[in-house]
């Protein structure tokens, strides 16, 4: 569907920003996976970024679906960008398994608790790099970053002159990705949503890696501020971000 959709001329709606917007692609692929999701597990709740919502109030799993990451990338036909879902045990609050699809790249990222995490059918991993400065690292930016640009630029000028480089590529669910294969050795972002973060958080962590929010806590679904990473180099990325996130 996204793929079929990528030249078509799309219906734009704006949330909460000028740069937080909905296409109808977004509306019409959620509505199409909480369908699928309803058919196969008529007992899940499903929490979505759009919002749509099914008939079921009560369950023992929450999946958080965000059908299309990266959609800003989708609309000028930057092809990055993903679907993601993540599955919540809501007995303890755990994330159970993860499935990222990266969808111009056909890379289909699959976690299972306990089980480890891969990328169409090969085991994931992540880097070995010891330490920041000879780190790649990605970041994203937030929807409000037009009402304090300064915290956020600041936040990038510390890592920029602590690592080898800094990446901001739009897709919050792929750079998890990224740190879990290896190819980034950290990410960090401020004000994320469950959808955005869940199955990419259980990648992350069965890959071997580390994810925690700006202050070091150890949060299963971090919903406000994050920092992901190969564990090594994870006490130097959050000794930049300390503290150093938005309270809304």
């Amino acid at each position: 569907m996204l793929r079929e959709g990528l030249n078509e001329v799309r219906e734009i709606a704006r949330k909460t920003s000028a740069n937080d917007i909905v296409t109808e692609m977004d509306r019409r692929v959620e509505a199409f996976i909480v369908g699928r999701l309803g058919e196969a597990f008529p007992g899940h709740l499903v929490r979505c970024e759009e919002g749509t919502a099914g008939a079921v109030e009560t369950g023992a799993y929450r999946w958080h679906v965000d059908p299309l990451d990266g959609t800003i990338n989708y609309l000028h036909r930057f092809p990055w960008f993903a679907v993601s879902m993540g599955l919540e045990r809501l007995s303890d609050g755990k994330v159970v398994v993860g499935v990222i699809n990266h969808v111009m790249s056909d890379e289909m990222y699959l976690a299972v608790r306990g089980e480890g995490a891969f990328c169409n059918g090969q085991r994931l991993e992540v880097s070995r790099v010891a330490t920041l400065s000879d780190a790649l690292v990605a970041t994203g930016f937030p929807y409000w970053i037009h009402q304090r640009t300064g915290l956020i630029l600041e936040n990038v000028e510390r890592f920029l002159t602590r690592c080898h480089g800094v990446r901001r590529a739009g897709a919050a669910a792929l750079d998890l990705c990224g740190v879990a294969a290896g190819q980034y050795d950290g990410y960090w972002e401020d004000t994320l949503s469950s959808w955005d973060i869940c199955a990419g958080a259980l990648l992350v962590r069965e890959a071997g890696g580390r994810l925690t929010d700006y202050d070091g806590n150890e949060v299963e679904i971090p919903t406000a501020h994050v920092v992901a990473s190969n564990g090594r180099v994870h006490e130097e990325m959050v000794e930049l971000v300390r503290g150093r996130y938005s309270v809304k």
